[in-house]
């Protein structure tokens, strides 16, 4: 669940995809990647992928392989999003045979563009397994890299874990252990509260919601911003 990265490098930090291939290689242009091989390089520099690569967007198989072989190629860095979190406990099952995040009719619908874009049997096994060896935290001494929070307990947690990746039989962890599972919750969802019973809101899919995010980043002392920006989204997709 670890990507130590090299402190003698540079990195590209570029926020979720969503699917969005056109507008993820249009940054990679204007950042001076050019295609090589059929691999996206910028000879002094390496991007690093905060996760949510799927979901939402018309191209999100084309969005996939672009990641997946910079990544396998030893080009790029990918980190597992809360969308591919999903993804992967929707589709792996604990010891009763019910998968770890229930298949309710709206998180199936959240899910329904990656399951037609994964229509190939063959790809869908591929990329699931891609993404279940998908670290959740990359850092070094000088950066930190996380897709939602990097919240110090919950990281410790993370790090003393002996879980490596986040496949059947480390999900199965996960869920026997609720602390752990709070902290990578945190790790790639941020930490939320509980709104009182007579309010809610409605997300951007109308999806009614008990449950707000915080703002973590305000609650910082103005001395820790320059920290908490190091690692949060130094570069945007934006469209």
């Amino acid at each position: 669940m670890i990507q130590l990265l090299d402190k003698h490098k540079q990195y590209d930090i570029i926020g979720d995809i969503h699917g969005h291939y056109d507008e993820l290689v249009s940054l990679l242009k204007n950042l001076g990647y050019s295609l090589q091989n059929g691999i996206w390089k910028n000879g002094d520099r390496t991007p690093v992928f905060v996760g949510d690569y799927i979901d939402r967007g018309p191209k999100i198989m084309e969005t996939l392989k672009l990641v997946r072989d910079l990544t396998e190629s030893g080009n790029g860095i990918a980190l597992m999003g809360n969308h591919e979190y999903n993804f992967i406990c929707m589709h792996n099952y604990d010891s009763d045979g019910k998968p770890f995040r229930k298949r309710s009719e709206g998180n199936l619908k959240s899910i329904n563009q990656t399951l037609i874009a994964l229509e190939s049997e063959n790809d869908f096994y591929s990329y699931l397994k891609w993404m279940e060896q998908l670290p959740v935290i990359a850092f070094n001494d000088s950066l930190r890299v996380v897709h939602a929070q990097w919240h110090h307990p919950s990281i410790e947690l993370i790090l003393s874990s002996s879980i490596k990746t986040l496949d059947q039989n480390g999900l199965s962890q996960v869920f026997e252990n609720e602390t752990l599972k709070n902290a990578l919750d945190i790790t790639m969802k941020g930490q939320e509260v509980q709104l009182p019973e007579t309010h809610h809101f409605f997300d951007k899919d109308n999806k009614s919601r008990g449950e707000a995010r915080l703002k973590w980043w305000n609650q910082l002392p103005s001395n820790k911003m320059d920290d908490a920006f190091a690692w949060i989204l130094i570069l945007m997709l934006i469209y």
